[in-house]
């Protein structure tokens, strides 16, 4: 179980499972508020990228994957049955 709080631009998240606690900010913050809304597929999350920040070529979708990966690996989303997008676990 994750439990999640956004202030401001940033995020602070807590695995209840492990006891680990993560904060982040600027676009991770965004990220995470994409995801507190339902199942977010990583091309959504670059488009609401895309209309904060001003960067060319694949460096947000490569952010965001990897992003995503990351908060995959520690536990705090889980991927949809859809198979495409992402939710907080």
């Amino acid at each position: 179980m994750v439990i999640h709080e956004t202030i401001g631009d940033e995020s602070v998240i807590v695995n209840l499972e492990t006891g680990m606690y993560y904060s982040t900010t600027a676009s991770g913050a965004r990220i995470w508020q994409a995801l507190e809304y339902g199942p977010a597929a990583s091309g959504e999350i670059v488009d609401i990228l895309r209309t904060s920040y001003l960067v060319a070529g694949d460096s947000i979708e490569d952010l965001v994957e990897g992003f995503l990966s990351e908060l995959e690996s520690e536990g705090l989303i889980v991927p949809s049955s859809a198979g495409e997008s992402s939710e907080v676990s």
